[in-house]
């Protein structure tokens, strides 16, 4: 009699499997995202960590970012230049502006928010303005966007770093250089500057991409610091720029961005606050094959020829009978 041709048990085990390593396994993987939660060794970041100029962030497709604040505009990083280092959001900025003395437990580098409704005295009993107090609230509706940390520029006085005075902390660009050991390419980059503000007069950035050749990619500017007080403000808000080459218009591999200081703000504690880093090829994913690929076709391979032996079996025993 004619037998229905049902799937073994096993092949089906193993077509469950399959299932789920699709399911799993295809996906490749993204970039990376580099949200300065964890140090570079992967371990929990830990305040006024000093990140040394030499030391990388490697993404999980082989890309490693090594950033820093270079004390002249020359676009490059070296050794006399400024390290980063990793800011607790939740202390960055209280100091009160009438005095200009600073929280023994907090910096004033990274982000600052203005108009805090804080009052009281100062240490000489002087009344204190609330509209001159600088205090380190995230805006409203950021906490998780922000997270527990960010990265800034080092000042003298970070644990392990030295410069010998403050005025030696100043510094005129920051730099993200790329190291493509597993030649990825890095086609679109995207991150975010914090509190672009009013300063002494105020802030502002442009940001450039360049090819490892020192060709100019294209040009991010972002807006002029406005008043805290107006609501269009990004104060303690992020500014996010993003390069990708369908929009604007360039072809090849990003090796560096150059973060211009352009407002009027040129003060020694000109703040900076950077976080949630992205580096990306055009498709956003890694451009070399997954290990996953290999071990998804060695499944389906596996799969369909026990299936198919099955299948065999399956017609001689029909014939058979």
């Amino acid at each position: 009699m004619l037998r229905k041709n049902i799937i073994p048990w096993s092949v089906r085990v193993n077509l469950a499997a399959f299932c789920f390593a699709v399911s799993v396994l295809s996906g490749p993987a993204t970039a990376g995202l580099i949200t300065f939660e964890t140090a570079p060794d992967g371990s929990a970041s830990t305040d006024d960590l000093v990140i040394p100029l030499t030391t990388y962030y490697e993404t999980d497709n082989g890309v490693r970012v090594s950033f820093g604040f270079s004390r002249v505009a020359d676009g490059t990083l070296d050794a006399e230049d400024i390290p980063g280092v990793i800011e607790d959001t939740s202390r960055s900025g209280i100091f009160v502006k009438y005095r200009d003395t600073l929280s023994p437990t907090d910096d004033r580098y990274g982000y600052v928010s203005y108009g805090s409704t804080w009052g009281g005295t100062d240490e000489d009993g002087n009344s204190i303005d609330p509209n001159q107090l600088v205090t380190d609230t995230i805006a409203p509706g950021f906490e998780n966007q922000a997270g527990a940390y960010m990265l800034r520029s080092a000042k003298d006085g970070d644990p392990g770093y030295s410069r010998g005075s403050s005025t030696d902390d100043n510094w005129e660009q920051f730099i993200i250089v790329f190291d493509d050991v597993n030649q990825v390419g890095v086609t679109a980059s995207s991150g975010e500057i914090w509190d672009i503000d009013i300063g002494n007069t105020a802030e502002a950035f442009s940001v450039n991409a360049y090819d490892e050749y020192g060709n100019l990619l294209a040009t991010k500017v972002s807006p002029l610091g406005i008043d805290a007080a107006d609501p269009n403000s990004l104060d303690a808000e992020p500014w996010m720029f993003a390069f990708d080459p369908a929009n604007d218009g360039y072809t090849g591999y990003i090796s560096k961005l150059v973060f211009n200081r352009t407002g009027g703000d040129t003060s020694q504690f000109y703040p900076l606050a950077f976080n949630n880093f992205n580096p990306l090829n055009g498709s956003g994913y890694a451009a070399v094959p997954e290990p996953s690929s290999f071990l998804l076709f060695s499944v389906l391979t596996a799969v369909t020829i026990q299936f198919r032996r099955r299948n065999r079996k399956t017609r001689s025993a029909t014939k058979a009978d």
